[in-house]
């Protein structure tokens, strides 16, 4: 695996989505792909749902912190600012887990909070959250 080529990739599709077609390069035909929103099978519905959310980016920032590669697995941890149509910017801290097969990768799985991505785009929203969570905590 050529994780600093997929950092690469990843960061230049973010850039400019025309770039979509060398990034999908890295992926085998039968990907499967999970995140805390959605769950894809094949290159076709993994390149429409990262298309996509490419497309409907106002602005996308990725940084790739740290790129291990494990031969067969991989890890790549980033931070992303994302920018919808609508609404303040969000900013996701990330983790992908990948797994390869024929030379591609095969699977990817991505970790992130999407609670914590909420509350902290709000303003107070981390101070409201503890105070909810004093309780049981």
């Amino acid at each position: 695996m050529d994780i600093d080529a997929l950092a690469a990739a990843w960061k230049a599709a973010a850039r400019d989505r025309k770039a979509l077609p060398q990034l999908l390069s890295h992926y085998h035909r039968d990907i499967h792909f999970r995140d805390p929103l959605q769950e894809t099978q094949g290159i076709d519905a993994f390149g429409r749902v990262t298309g996509r959310f490419l497309k409907m980016a106002r602005g996308l920032e990725l940084d790739i912190e740290d790129a291990i590669d494990g031969g067969d697995s991989g890890l790549l941890v980033w931070r992303m600012a994302f920018s919808p149509p609508l609404g303040p910017s969000l900013q996701f801290d990330g983790t992908s887990h990948l797994r390869m097969a024929d030379g591609a990768i095969r699977h990817q799985r991505d970790y992130w909070d999407l609670a914590d991505t909420l509350v902290g785009s709000v303003p107070g929203g981390r101070t409201i959250w503890r105070r909810l969570l004093e309780p049981i905590v």
